[in-house]
């Protein structure tokens, strides 16, 4: 058992002893540099993972000269003042010495000193189960990080911020169930929980940032309470199969990529933009409802999903590079005309068989429809004036339906030696093209 005693006299005493050396020194008096006050780490009042100098210890004195007896803390948990500058009879517990038991009760208090920040107890595989005391407000980065064997964490109300990494990899965690005092979920705190199934979002939470990232759960709900949602906090959730959104939060990029599981998720209809990757090798999501006042699709969004049809709003107006690259089970696209722009390879190696660009469109992007071998008749407006390289490599085209003339076409597909031996149909529209095709 390790024995802390450490008064605010003798603290005030060693200080004083320090500052009168410094400005001795300053003044010339013997030439040396001012001493030196242990790490010089005075510590950072900000967040959870960073309260303080660890290498500190609180006053555990009664204060003052007045001679009472002063307090000795017997104790193997490390601690720290939660506030080393302004004193509140608060500590962080930053580890311990020795060996854990399996199922650890975190103490309410420590000697004459409240436990409000839990942190230093990472790679401990000796832990079970861990219960936390109301008077802990914050889990610290890392704090139970890697505890291998960790199945059970039991939080009580009270709880407000659990921060980044909090129980990153805790391989055997089975459940959470966080209580509705919780406001702050940090990043990638639940990144390889491979065990951890749902996890109920409180009301109070109004961020997500990179929190789910890796981790096992199959379904989720996030209440319309969540703001923001920050880019790829659900990346890489392989057994992710439903998503209820119930606000429109603003959201960052990547958010859902490699959930290979995921079938069903309803965007809100006002939502004007899907982020870039949002649902990449989203490979088991066949049925999808665009919103209807969307206006932009993101690079690589819908790459390598599992769609039979993509039927686009009259108000989408710009798809980027490899939208809906390799999603091979694609046959019917339907564009609409108040689309202006599609990036490079947006459709490559898509499994679509006809396309009615709109009217809008000026310039064919290298690459849109590369390996689209099953396309076979497609309409192109007149007022398209370039055709990027590689646009219809290694398709099956076999009837261009032209919006110009036959010498206007002729001058489009100048450089491309591939589209000389398709069956152009001249002056066409949009109408009849649709009609023919």
């Amino acid at each position: 058992m390790m024995k802390r005693k450490m008064t605010r006299r003798n603290f005030l005493k060693v200080a004083a002893a320090v500052s009168a050396a410094g400005v001795m020194s300053a003044c010339g008096g013997d030439g040396m540099p001012p001493a030196s006050s242990g790490n010089g780490n005075t510590g950072n009042t900000g967040n959870a993972g960073d309260t303080g100098n660890s290498g500190e210890t609180p006053d555990n004195g009664s204060g003052g000269d007045n001679g009472e007896e002063e307090e000795v803390i017997e104790t193997n948990w490390k601690y720290r003042e939660t506030d080393y500058l302004v004193p509140n009879g608060t500590v962080e517990i930053t580890g311990y010495n020795g060996t854990l038991e399996s199922n650890v009760v975190i103490p309410e208090k420590i000697g004459k000193y409240t436990v409000t920040i839990i942190g230093g107890l990472d790679n401990r595989d000796e832990i079970l189960s861990v219960t936390i005391p109301a008077n802990v407000k914050k889990i610290s980065n890392s704090a139970f990080s890697e505890c291998h064997s960790l199945k059970q964490i039991y939080f009580s109300e009270g709880l407000e911020a659990i921060w980044d990494d909090a129980f990153y990899k805790c391989t055997s965690l089975q459940s959470i169930d966080l209580p509705s005092s919780v406001n702050h979920l940090g990043q990638r705190i639940f990144n390889g929980c491979e065990k951890i199934k749902t996890v109920s979002i409180p009301s109070n939470v109004h961020g997500l940032y990179g929190t789910f990232q890796g981790s096992g759960i199959t379904e989720i709900v996030i209440p319309d309470t969540v703001e923001e949602i920050t880019s790829e906090t659900f990346l890489g959730c392989k057994d992710l199969v439903k998503v209820e959104l119930q606000g429109n939060p603003k959201w960052g990029d990547n958010e859902f990529a490699q959930c290979s599981s995921l079938e069903l998720i309803e965007l809100p209809d006002d939502m004007e933009k899907i982020n870039k990757g949002m649902f990449c090798d989203c490979n088991a999501l066949k049925n999808f409802k665009f919103p209807s006042k969307l206006k932009y699709i993101g690079d690589s969004a819908f790459m390598r999903v599992a769609f039979a049809e993509v039927k686009l709003p009259e108000s989408v107006v710009r798809i980027d590079d490899y939208a809906f690259y390799g999603s091979e089970s694609i046959k019917n696209v339907t564009l609409p005309q108040t689309l202006t722009y599609i990036g490079k390879a947006a459709f490559e190696g898509t499994g679509i068989t006809k396309v009615v660009l709109p009217e809008r469109l000026t310039d064919i992007a290298e690459k849109v429809f590369l390996e689209c071998r099953k396309l076979e008749s497609i309409y192109i407006p007149k007022a398209v004036q370039t055709i990027g390289k590689e646009a219809f490599k290694d398709c099956s085209l076999r009837d261009v339906y032209y919006g110009g003339n036959e010498e206007q076409w002729k001058q489009l597909v100048r450089d491309h030696e591939e589209l000389n031996y398709i069956t152009p149909h001249y002056n066409s529209s949009a109408l009849l093209a649709t009609l023919s095709l």
